[in-house]
């Protein structure tokens, strides 16, 4: 994993600190006031939802604009709102 540290330290030295990109089950649990198990389930929720599609998923993390547009009710820019 050199390239992630030296992409890590490059970012540090030039200053640029990406805003995380996913939100993990424990934070949906913190954010939503829920048990851990049940934020894994809407987790796994949200990527069968993203995998059928076509988006590849990462366990345990969802992106956190499909997050806030599922629950929020916030436009993805360039997407559509799901109102169902």
């Amino acid at each position: 994993m050199k390239s992630a540290h030296f992409t890590n330290s490059r970012q540090k030295r030039q200053g640029v600190f990406m805003k995380a990109q996913y939100i993990t089950a424990t934070e949906v649990a913190e954010i939503m006031g829920i048990s851990r198990s049940k934020s894994y389930q809407i987790v796994r929720q949200l990527n069968k939802e993203l995998k059928a599609q076509g988006y590849l998923t990462v366990a345990g993390k969802c992106p956190i604009q499909y997050f806030k547009q599922k629950f929020y009710g916030f436009q993805i820019p360039g997407g559509e709102r799901d109102v169902g």
